[in-house]
């Protein structure tokens, strides 16, 4: 019997394989992997670590109706709903009293609207399940496998990575998807770039649920199955939310958005003791301090802001950007993950209808073109919640508080609209839709359909016009 991999890519096959290196084996990474191999590439991907389901500093990661959907299509769903819980409600209360002061329940018909779910689980158990799927569409994984440089050549030269090992390896077009630090961003930038420190960091702690389960306080975060806890405080704020990992069972996500007195390297996890968490964490919520207290390890990563890119390509059009390389947001955004998905699941599409090796610029252009607009709007909405949640205290934020316990009191979900036309901050469904109801593979042929088949009929005229001179020339030649 066919995998959903190969059964689904036998449906859609490009008319031109070409060679494609992937450098980095992260979500985006392995996702496209996945797409590019599904339509018949030949897809070789490289990364630097050794295993890929033991990754350094690893939390929870959320996945959003629109990164569900496109699973659900890869044939994912089964094999994810093992190690995720399906979350619904979310909880959110004062930073420094834990008293409550809204919630927000997404509703059944609203999800099927949405035509996905939200769910959660291990980063290393979703990088396993990705991994596993890119191998069986013919994706060849390669751990331990570094690269040092990338050497993209001339005009019409194929390009070539060489790893720490000294072995050389090219493709037709390079894949840049390990992530902000990564050299694939060097390549396209031509500099190292100075991010501004933002004095915050992410902080990432997996605890198990029979740890929490001896201590009545926290009890509560296991009472409504599926739920998550935020806390809203002074330039700070905590989100909990349920695993189910396949090593440790039930858990608990811990993630926290604290100040950072060092600026260590940027864009790569550092281990810190809970012992130093608390000092960051200051007067909160007492349950927060006993959670931290549970953990037996912690991990961070500095929040920065990177230069926004004008391209994700090099100038010579064999090396594109996908994920974080190309548009960095702050670790542990809801839609962190899910851009990077898109991008990768875009790019597949696209190239699904390479006929000639001549078309390789203009699809990399479109999937720019395709992508740039959608991420710059969601990377937007991204800062904006985490400046909601993290608001200082003052004016605006006794506001939003004082909303969100009036609309609790009458019952009322935190962040439905009132009213569509009101303009409200917090009114955040219609943006949600556009989120949240964004599926990248429909984008991805809606582009095919209106623009990219007049690029290829222009490129094709232009290489028709080309033989006619040549034979032309040769028929004179015949003639003299």
């Amino acid at each position: 019997m066919d995998s959903p991999a190969s059964s689904e890519k036998s449906l859609h096959q490009t008319m031109l394989p070409i060679d494609f290196i992937v450098i980095g084996g992260g979500t985006s990474g392995l996702c496209s992997a996945i797409s590019l191999s599904r339509i018949g590439h030949r897809v070789t991907l490289l990364e630097q670590s050794d295993d890929f389901e033991e990754t350094t500093g690893a939390g929870g990661v959320n996945i959003a109706p629109n990164m569900a959907r496109l699973f659900s299509r890869w044939g994912l769903t089964d094999r994810l709903h093992e190690f995720s819980v399906s979350s619904h409600l979310l909880h959110i209360h004062r930073y420094e009293t834990g008293s409550l002061i809204g919630k927000h329940l997404w509703q059944e018909e609203v999800l099927k609207e949405l035509g996905g779910e939200f769910v959660s689980l291990h980063y290393g158990d979703l990088r396993r399940v990705l991994k596993d799927l890119a191998s069986e569409a013919g994706a060849v994984i390669r751990s331990s496998a570094r690269v040092t440089s990338i050497s993209i050549g001339e005009q019409g030269q194929r390009p070539f990575v060489t790893l720490s090992s000294g072995e050389t390896l090219e493709a037709d077009v390079l894949v840049g998807a390990d992530g902000i630090s990564g050299i694939s961003r060097q390549s396209v930038v031509g500099q190292v770039e100075r991010p501004t420190f933002t004095g915050l960091a992410t902080y990432n702690a997996v605890i198990s649920e029979d740890q929490i389960r001896q201590h009545p306080e926290l009890v509560t975060l296991f009472q409504e199955e599926g739920s998550f806890f935020t806390w809203f405080g002074h330039n700070k704020s905590v989100l909990t939310y349920p695993l189910k990992t396949r090593k440790r069972g039930k858990c608990i996500a811990l993630t926290m958005y604290l100040p950072l007195d060092d600026t260590p390297p940027t864009g790569w996890s550092q281990s810190i003791s809970p012992e130093d968490v608390v000092r960051q964490l200051g007067e909160c919520d007492p349950r927060i301090l006993q959670l931290i207290s549970l953990a037996t390890s912690v991990s961070y990563v500095p929040i920065v802001q990177m230069p926004e890119l004008a391209s994700w390509i090099d100038q010579n059009n064999r090396l594109v950007l996908v994920g974080d390389a190309a548009h960095p947001v702050f670790p542990g955004a809801t839609q962190a993950t899910a851009m990077g998905v898109g991008d990768a699941a875009a790019l597949g599409q696209v190239f699904r209808h390479l006929h000639h090796i001549d078309q390789i610029k203009s699809l990399l252009k479109g999937f720019e073109e395709l992508r740039q607009e959608r991420v710059g709007f969601v990377a937007a909405q991204e800062w904006d919640y985490f400046s909601i949640t993290t608001m200082p205290d003052g004016e605006m934020q006794t506001m939003r508080d004082e909303r969100l316990r009036k609309r609790h009191a009458l019952g009322l979900n935190a962040f439905d609209a009132e009213d569509p036309d009101s303009g409200d901050v917090l009114n955040q469904w219609e943006i949600a839709r556009k989120i949240f109801g964004y599926d990248a593979e429909d984008e991805a042929n809606e582009w095919w359909t209106k623009w990219g088949s007049l690029q290829e009929r222009a490129i094709f005229k232009n290489i028709t016009a080309g033989w006619e001179v040549e034979v032309k020339h040769e028929e004179e030649s015949a003639l003299e």
